[in-house]
């Protein structure tokens, strides 16, 4: 029996021995953490050897702090402006089903969405992003008419985002926009970029600015008093490009003021484009302007200013002499009241 009492109070003093070098070993000196991190403290109880003791670990993005000696992950917060235009902290509550509970591991991230915290995937449509409003400088930007600004709807982007380096990579978003392009005098389409395409997005809720010179684009009309002036060969390696139609062929690049004496009232441009160009960008002649796109006046007329935009503009021409039992004259081009 003693020698049963003695092997039981052997091993107690085995456990109490353990035991106190895991109180040494979970009692470790604490250090400071820079700021982003916070302080865990873990023991390694069946290693007492190679104690692990307070170590920092990093908030998991969005989630921050500043300041050393933060004790727990409850202080990795989030600092946002809440509804009634205050600043307010949000604290990480230690949640790490994001890791795994949406999609395959590792393809999600958590992201601040309405003060709520949210597991997002890390893959995300462009068009899930607003839009800033294109408003600044720049040649294609240079008319006193904002409404003649280039624009982007948010609906009309494509590509993804990716989550990279916790912010979201917009560097493959595009945005199409179809309506006039003051810049080229045409209506057509446009392909834009993003305008700080390598400084990325905090969160779903922040705003893609676009930049106002496009990527391609493309004339498909011509507005009244303008017809097609300036063509390039249907060439991606060209800014100017028909992004809708992969034919070989001409696009219109560009509009100008009709030449007297002809006047224009609008059109469409149909592709391919015929305009005798076979390489590189040229203007177009008026001889190679079809009659859809500019219209000449009835005979004995002419217009005698550029940009005209109808019949009504078309008056007699003075160089043409009329002879009558009187003599020779010309008409004049005053109207009648």
């Amino acid at each position: 029996m003693g020698f049963h009492i003695k092997s039981f109070l052997f091993a107690l003093a085995g456990v109490f021995l353990v035991w106190g070098d895991a109180l040494a070993i979970c009692t470790a000196t604490k250090q400071d953490c820079a700021d982003g991190y916070y302080n865990m403290r873990g023991c390694q109880v069946d290693s007492p050897l190679h104690p692990v003791g307070y170590e920092c670990k990093p908030c998991p993005a969005p989630f921050d702090r500043s300041g050393n000696n933060g004790d727990t992950i409850a202080e990795c917060y989030a600092t946002k402006t809440c509804s009634v235009d205050e600043q307010c902290l949000i604290h990480y509550n230690g949640d790490t089903s994001c890791s795994d509970g949406v999609g395959a591991p590792g393809n999600n991230h958590l992201e601040i969405i309405d003060q709520n915290v949210e597991c997002v995937g890390n893959d995300r449509n462009c068009k899930d992003f607003n839009v800033g409003s294109i408003d600044w400088g720049g040649e294609w930007n240079s008319s006193q008419n904002s409404a003649e600004y280039m624009v982007c709807d948010k609906n009309e982007q494509s590509g993804t985002a990716r989550w990279q380096n916790n912010k979201w990579n917009i560097s493959g978003c595009r945005c199409s926009h179809s309506g006039f392009i003051w810049h080229k005098k045409c209506d057509g389409k446009y392909v834009l970029v993003p305008r700080y395409p390598n400084s990325g997005l905090s969160g779903i809720g922040d705003e893609i600015e676009y930049s106002e010179t496009p990527e391609q684009y493309y004339c498909n009309g011509c507005k009244i008093g303008t017809v097609p002036r300036y063509v390039c060969i249907n060439d991606s390696s060209y800014q100017c490009y028909n992004m809708d139609n992969g034919q070989s062929g001409n696009v219109v690049c560009e509009c100008k003021d009709v030449n007297a004496p002809y006047y224009a009232t609008g059109c469409t441009i149909t592709y391919p484009f015929d305009a005798n160009v076979t390489s590189g960008c040229h203007d177009v002649s008026d001889n190679n302007i079809s009659s859809g796109c500019q219209k000449s006046c009835p005979a004995g007329m002419e217009t005698i200013e550029n940009g005209a935009t109808s019949i009504d503009d078309c008056v007699p021409d003075v160089s043409q002499t009329y002879s009558d039992g009187t003599g020779t004259f010309t008409l004049g081009t005053e109207r009648c009241p």
